[in-house]
């Protein structure tokens, strides 16, 4: 399988078939938008603290600097590829893309580590529901 970086255009990404389909429900009220298409992914209620905040920077191989935001879920968003553990953020964990369900837009990355994982999504790519 073809190994894909987080700085690849995202119509690459269209091309392929995601790993999991995402969810539509969301019984939460307030909820998370992708900023380019405005399609639901998650609420405020899925935000999560890891290694003890909500929200992160890091820069990625290529050097462009993300500032993420945890959530337990990210019911709007389809995971993309295999785990892997290069270049990973948080140790002890594998990662993979997550992208708009809605317009495909890279949005983040899933993080799993054994039975647990949360998304780790680009803040400035997220708007609120009005």
């Amino acid at each position: 399988m073809e190994t894909l970086y987080c700085y690849q255009k995202p119509d690459e990404y269209k091309k392929r078939q995601p790993d999991r389909e995402s969810e539509t429900e969301f019984t939460e009220e307030r909820s998370i938008l992708c900023k380019d298409c405005g399609h639901r992914l998650t609420s405020h209620n899925q935000a999560v603290e890891v290694e003890g905040k909500h929200q992160h920077t890091f820069f990625n191989p290529a050097g462009v600097l993300f500032e993420i935001g945890c959530f337990q879920d990210a019911p709007g968003a389809e995971v993309w590829g295999v785990p892997t553990t290069e270049f990973v953020w948080f140790s002890g964990y594998s990662w993979r893309f997550a992208n708009c369900a809605g317009c495909h837009t890279h949005i983040g990355w899933q993080f799993l580590s054994g039975e647990s994982s949360f998304f780790g999504l680009v803040m400035n790519r997220l708007v609120d529901e009005k």
